[in-house]
């Protein structure tokens, strides 16, 4: 969540930039959609274990097998 932060921040600023300001239109939406995904994920996780199923996050990193 935090890189995904990051990169929305660093490329929306340098799209406001070169839009000398219309790029950041384009950064609300993108930011609400990623709170929203923040808090929604969580809620899911935390129902499908409570069922006693096995959850994995979607967009994750496997680093170990």
């Amino acid at each position: 969540m935090l890189l995904a932060t990051t990169l929305l921040v660093t490329v929306g600023g340098i799209i406001s930039f070169v839009t000398f300001g219309l790029g950041f239109l384009l950064l609300i939406p993108a930011g609400a959609a990623l709170a929203i995904y923040g808090i929604v994920m969580p809620i899911v996780a935390a129902m499908k274990s409570n069922a006693g199923e096995l959850y994995r996050y979607p967009v994750t990193w496997r680093l170990i097998k």
